[in-house]
C-alpha cells in the first residue's frame, strides 16, 4: 500500500506533518477531512480572524493528492460591532 504525507500549516508556517500507509488516494482524502475536523474541534479557539489553515496531502513522490483550506473571517456586521 502507498504512503501518504499530510502537511499542516497556517499563515505563520508549518504546524507539523503526519505520514501513514493507506489503500489509495480516496482513503487519503477521507483521512485528511477527518484530520481537519479533529484539528478544528480541538484547536478552534486558537484560530484568529483572517487566518488560513491548510492541510495538503501528497504521495510518496511528493505529488499533490488532495488539499483543504479553512479561512476564518468576520462578516461586515461583526467588524463594525468589534470597533
Amino acid at each position: 500500500m502507498p504512503r501518504y504525507f499530510f502537511h499542516f500549516r497556517d499563515d505563520h508556517g508549518s504546524l507539523g506533518h503526519v505520514d501513514t500507509v493507506l489503500p489509495d488516494s480516496g482513503a487519503a482524502r477521507l483521512a485528511a477531512i477527518k484530520m481537519m475536523g479533529k484539528v478544528l474541534s480541538g484547536e478552534a479557539e486558537k484560530m484568529t480572524l483572517s487566518e488560513m489553515w491548510h492541510l495538503e496531502v501528497v504521495d510518496g513522490a511528493e505529488a499533490p493528492v488532495f488539499a483543504l483550506q479553512i479561512h476564518s473571517s468576520s462578516t461586515g456586521r461583526n467588524r463594525r460591532l468589534a470597533n
